[in-house]
């Protein structure tokens, strides 16, 4: 039983990450109704040995696997990381993201590469790119930092 609710929870994980992943498009309907398939058939692999009476519903514990959790959100990170910068470019702004994790909370570093402006309107900017990615990420402004590089 744990096998079968480990297997369960696994694909389900994948398939929300393969979301994530997938860019819009004709090949994602696709995708998703194979991965569908999958899902279902998952979930209905148990019913045979139910129907055999070899299901065992008393056996094992289930156990959380954190490096294969920490690999799942790492990646995440790095596709909202890649999202963001590309969200940014489309504005004119090249920037470097970083997504870190402090104490279970995500903070987020922004490195605005070559702008030269003035302090009037970097403030502006910094106040701007916090905003979008604060948004985007559903989290508050004060945890994105934004900084400039000075091209060195």
């Amino acid at each position: 039983m744990s096998g079968w609710v480990l297997s369960v929870t696994a694909v389900v994980c994948l398939t929300v990450l393969l979301d994530i992943i997938m860019p819009d498009g004709q090949m994602k309907k696709y995708v998703k109704g194979i991965v569908s398939i999958i899902v279902i058939f998952v979930i209905v692999t148990p019913l045979a040995s139910l129907a055999v009476g070899k299901f065992d519903l008393t056996k094992g514990n289930i156990t959380i696997d954190s490096d294969m959790l920490e690999s799942l959100e790492s990646t995440s990170d790095r596709y909202r990381e890649i999202q963001l910068e590309s969200m940014l470019s489309d504005d004119g702004i090249t920037a470097d993201v970083k997504i870190v994790s402090e104490n279970g909370k995500k903070k987020v570093e922004v490195i605005i590469k070559n702008e030269v402006l003035s302090e009037n309107e970097m403030n502006i900017l910094k106040q701007k790119v916090s905003k979008t990615v604060a948004e985007f990420l559903d989290i508050d402004d004060s945890d994105v930092s934004v900084e400039v590089s000075d091209g060195s």
